[in-house]
């Protein structure tokens, strides 16, 4: 009976032992961290793609849109289309004035361009040469030549200026060159006359015949 008793109590003993190594085991070991997920990330849109604008300098608000280089070159390019088309216009017109009419313009043309800087009025210049071209016997061809060469040497003109004035200039020399041509050969006509009559003589008057006496 002792001896049950004896091997009863050592049964129990160890499997205290073995729940005392077992819970202190337990204890030692840390429990396992927990799995966090990894954060969701969304993809931006395209309008946070975009650069932020820039907020406006104080001031420009009132001065309205802003016009690009490109802009502004296709309205200087348009103008000067509409003021070439009004100078043909012009020259075409020019050409039915009266004498009266052709001066009062040539008067308004030469202080319009007094009153401008020099070659600023280039359409201006164009519209004094042609009138002074059509003055008779060339008595206007040099100074309208001078003219048209101060605007194809300006380089401020445009191009369809600048050709315009050249094509005049040509006319213009062509015609002085017509009427010199003219007068050479009234020259030539004159000398001959000359050669036909020398010294310009008249030629003596033809006698009066006088009537036979009569018989007695």
């Amino acid at each position: 009976m002792k001896s049950f008793c004896d091997q009863t109590y050592r049964c129990c003993y160890m499997v205290l032992a073995v729940l005392l190594v077992t819970g202190c085991t337990a204890l030692s070991v840390p429990p396992e961290p927990e799995e966090i997920p990894p954060p969701v990330v969304e993809a931006p849109t395209p309008e946070e793609m975009l650069p932020p604008e820039e907020a406006p300098p104080i001031g420009d608000s009132a001065r309205g849109p802003v016009v690009t280089p490109e802009e502004t070159l296709l309205r200087q390019q348009l103008e000067e289309h509409v003021r070439f088309q009004k100078l043909l216009e012009d020259l075409a017109r020019y050409s039915n004035l009266s004498a009266e009419e052709s001066q009062r313009i040539q008067a308004e043309l030469s202080g319009r361009i007094s009153a401008t800087a020099q070659g600023a009025d280039n359409g201006s210049r164009i519209r004094l040469a042609y009138l002074q071209s059509l003055l008779p016997s060339g008595l206007g061809d040099q100074r309208a030549l001078l003219m048209l060469e101060t605007v194809i040497k300006n380089e401020k003109a445009s191009a369809s200026f600048q050709h315009l004035a050249n094509i005049l200039r040509t006319q213009i020399q062509e015609k002085r060159q017509t009427l010199q041509k003219l007068e050479a050969l009234r020259d030539i006509d004159r000398l001959q006359l000359e050669e036909r009559i020398p010294d310009n003589r008249i030629p003596p008057p033809i006698p009066t015949p006088t009537a036979p006496p009569k018989r007695p």
